[in-house]
């Protein structure tokens, strides 16, 4: 095993342990959460419908003092503790979660997400490197690929139980994202595809990031899913593309959280140009 083989599994086994700490700790603060507000719920209904006996609160003229105080049933004033302890023991409850979910919540997400990428980059060089392509039209051999890579492709074309032109016709008109050749949604994030019928030069990736950094900006605004994944596939690239200029370029433009891939087609399968990490 290589070292960045043993590193990587080293690091997948620290964050699933720390995943398995977080999600007992959260457990146990839901599992609290829930006690109390049922109590609060319970001690609200015997308040109001005085099934305790102990019947309304009620204003009482003290004739010592002459002053008016409220006066309430032992029952009453039990319900009324009960709704205020627990209403008091949820401030530190909830704020507990909220730390939790923020330090090491957020922590071993990030962690999480890294373990994610690196196996994604394997089984996806893998997967279209080697494994030919099978479907009737360009847009169907990609996602058939891509459903061998992605979990949540996978499920999105299960869930479908059609092939994607023929839904992709019925759909990309109530999409948000237009001028693509299919856009759908998963459980992490929208997938594009973009299919150039033209050699692929520099300027149209870049022109496509641009364009899709605006759209994912907008996305943000009115609706909660993301763009996870654009894949742009042709039939020929330019020579740029197999130059180490591709690399400083593509580290250089700014991609708005979103990941990009260039793909080839070729007769009987693909090669992959770049893929992001």
């Amino acid at each position: 095993m290589s070292a960045e083989d043993e590193n990587a599994q080293v690091k997948a086994h620290s964050a699933l342990v720390d995943f398995f700490v977080m999600y007992k700790k959260v457990l146990g603060i839901s599992g609290a959460l829930v006690f109390l507000s049922v109590l609060i719920i319970l001690s609200f209904i015997g308040f109001i419908q005085y099934q305790w006996g102990d019947g309304p609160i009620e204003a009482v003229l003290d004739p010592e003092t002459e002053q008016i105080r409220i006066q309430a049933g032992y029952m009453t004033q039990v319900a009324i503790t009960l709704m205020f302890v627990s209403g008091v023991l949820m401030i530190p409850t909830v704020a507990l979660l909220l730390y939790w979910l923020l330090t090491k919540g957020r922590k071993t997400h990030r962690n999480l997400l890294d373990i994610y990428s690196s196996f994604i980059h394997r089984t996806y060089v893998t997967t279209f490197e080697l494994i030919p392509h099978q479907g009737k039209t360009k847009i169907d051999r990609l996602l058939n690929h891509l459903s061998l890579v992605f979990p949540e492709v996978e499920r999105f074309a299960d869930k479908i139980g059609m092939s994607f032109s023929d839904w992709w016709e019925k759909k990309k008109d109530e999409l948000f994202f237009i001028n693509y050749d299919g856009v759908f949604t998963t459980d992490t994030g929208y997938f594009i595809l973009k299919i150039f019928k033209t050699t692929v030069k520099w300027e149209h990736i870049k022109d496509e990031i641009d364009k899709l950094n605006k759209e994912q900006k907008i996305s943000k605004i009115v609706d909660t899913r993301r763009i996870m994944r654009v894949i742009c596939l042709a039939d020929e690239y330019d020579p740029f593309f197999e130059s180490d200029d591709l690399i400083s370029k593509m580290k250089e433009t700014k991609r708005n959280y979103y990941k990009i891939d260039l793909i080839l087609e070729r007769e009987f399968g693909y090669s992959t140009i770049w893929i992001d990490r």
